[in-house]
């Protein structure tokens, strides 16, 4: 996307990491770990900008729709070749979710520490931690989700659907990969498949 000046008017350094957040070298590594650290500093001002002034939410789920997409449609063998690039295709779309995974669990835990210390006392301050997870999850939802996910798993094509199943199952297990007792993103993953008409039956007793 084009650099737009009046939104990112101020935090330059936080806006040129974004763009380094889904690459594979070691610039990346160091990108998401500082986005990371990020999410963790108690500070308005700055879950703000991550909020209403920069593209960072939108570059967390545009970046599983995009490694979601690299898959391949069908999970017949067809050369070593390209077996392989499936692979690195799937291995990649494992650790762009498992990142986002990761930011929605730092941004709920920080979220939960203001709320238990006492320190969410008005609007603004209900921005640390949970305003952003809100904002990351509805993105991945509706850019991601509803847009790719969906789709696939209604396809026409058998293979195609067989595919998207996979992938769904490998989703599943990615985002239960941690020790956390609250995870946001697997909450509306779960969601996401079972939808509100689908709730479990209860007994009546």
């Amino acid at each position: 996307e084009k650099f737009d000046k009046k939104r990112h008017h101020h935090l330059l350094i936080f806006a040129a990491l974004i763009p380094y957040m889904h690459v594979k070298r070691q610039s990346g590594d160091r990108a998401r770990n500082a986005l990371m650290t990020a999410i963790g500093v108690r500070d308005v001002k700055l879950h703000e900008y991550m909020l209403h002034r920069s593209v960072f939410c939108r570059r967390v789920a545009d970046g599983l729709s995009s490694a979601f997409a690299a898959l391949p449609n069908s999970l017949e063998s067809r050369s070593e070749e390209q077996d392989q690039a499936a692979i690195t295709a799937l291995e990649e779309f494992k650790r762009r979710l498992a990142f986002a995974r990761d930011l929605c669990l730092k941004g709920d835990e920080e979220g939960m520490n203001n709320f238990m210390s006492g320190n969410i006392r008005g609007t603004d301050d209900s921005i640390i931690g949970n305003g952003l997870v809100e904002a990351v999850v509805r993105e991945i939802r509706e850019r991601f989700f509803e847009d790719r996910l969906l789709p696939s798993l209604m396809g026409v094509s058998e293979n195609g659907q067989i595919a998207a199943t996979v992938y769904t199952h490998t989703m599943l297990q990615t985002l239960c990969q941690t020790t956390k007792p609250r995870n946001p993103l697997l909450s509306a993953f779960l969601h996401f498949l079972l939808g509100d008409g689908n709730d479990p039956e209860r007994d009546p007793s």
